[in-house]
């Protein structure tokens, strides 16, 4: 004997309404065949499949286990979390009686519940838990500048070039960018001309995103 109709639902948009958006990557499982359709998002179609991680008609022998591997990419924004996800298996007995569970935060689904007491008890559908995801930062931001050229000029001064570079290694976009350059501390005593190349974005003063 074994459980018919096997099904894993994953309410992804509910998790991640916090974020600044969330997609799916990839559905594989090697024990079972996976929904195609997946979205983790409500469409308010009847039984709402783009919820549903497993195609229908997936089937569960007795004393068997199966797992299923999903990746989600997430653009947090603002809110680095924690974001709760839980997900509901479901499944019938040849006898018509319907079995169903919540996830728990473990790869043992008979430990780690809400109910410490329940754990490993031999009963998992009544131990059930979030599972929590926080994300970190990590702002990285490079700068380089280089003296392309030297070339006389007149009444015997010199046109000096210089490219600056900056470049974004982190993890999280950035706003707020500046790039600031004290010409009278590297040539004091001096006078100096300056031209302002325009960059891509045409605003060299103004405060930019990278």
């Amino acid at each position: 004997m074994g459980l018919n109709g096997v099904q894993l639902t994953d309410d992804l948009a509910t998790t991640f309404a916090g974020a600044t958006s969330f997609s799916v990557t990839s559905v594989t499982s090697t024990h079972f065949t996976v929904n195609p359709g997946f979205t983790g998002t409500p469409t308010g179609a009847t039984g709402e499949p783009s919820l549903n991680l497993l195609a229908a008609d997936q089937t569960l022998a007795t004393g068997a286990t199966g797992t299923v591997t999903l990746q989600v990419r997430v653009v947090p924004g603002a809110k680095l979390g924690p974001y709760n996800n839980q997900v509901t298996a479901s499944g019938t007995t040849p006898g018509g009686v319907s079995t169903s569970d919540r996830s728990t935060n473990s790869d043992d689904p008979d430990q780690n519940g809400d109910v410490a007491a329940n754990d490993g008890d031999g009963v998992p559908t009544n131990t059930g838990s979030f599972t929590p995801v926080t994300f970190t930062e990590t702002p990285l931001l490079g700068v380089a500048k280089a003296a392309s050229a030297v070339t006389d000029g007149a009444g015997g001064s010199f046109d000096v070039t210089y490219t600056v570079r900056l470049e974004n290694s982190g993890n999280v976009a950035l706003s707020g960018v500046q790039v600031t350059d004290t010409l009278t501390a590297t040539y004091p005593g001096t006078r100096h001309l300056y031209r302002r190349r325009l960059g891509r974005h045409g605003q060299p003063d103004s405060q930019r995103s990278l």
